[in-house]
């Protein structure tokens, strides 16, 4: 039983040394669940970072650029392929897609891609 709910950064062992001279008292349940957590914060250093993001969002961006593979609304029509030109109204509703399609991807599906 805790009377402290205090926040501590189990990553840091001079903090763990620290709450344990200031509260012995801790049952043995405690300072398990304590060492999984400093464990778990380990392996997370050790992991891979991901790159996942970062692949989605640029490939999103060279493909939904306006003009260069389409272009909603054209200069003379509602859709153009391949103009290589843009306006104002195309790069609005281009950044709406763009957004619309990360957030599918990040949030919804949660892509990740592990390297290093």
């Amino acid at each position: 039983m805790t009377y402290f709910k205090k926040q501590v950064n189990y990553s840091n062992q001079w903090a763990v040394k620290k709450r344990e001279k200031q509260f012995p008292f801790l049952c043995e349940s405690e300072k398990i669940e304590r060492e999984k957590q400093f464990v778990c914060v380990r392996e997370r250093r050790v992991r891979m970072s991901d790159w996942g993001p970062v692949f989605v969002a640029v490939v999103l961006f060279v493909l939904l650029s306006p003009g260069l593979l389409v272009q909603i609304p054209g200069k003379n029509r509602i859709v153009e392929f391949s103009t290589l030109q843009t306006n104002g109204l195309s790069i609005f509703v281009h950044s709406v897609i763009y957004f619309a399609l990360i957030a599918i991807f990040l949030l919804a599906i949660d892509v990740h891609v592990y390297l290093g």
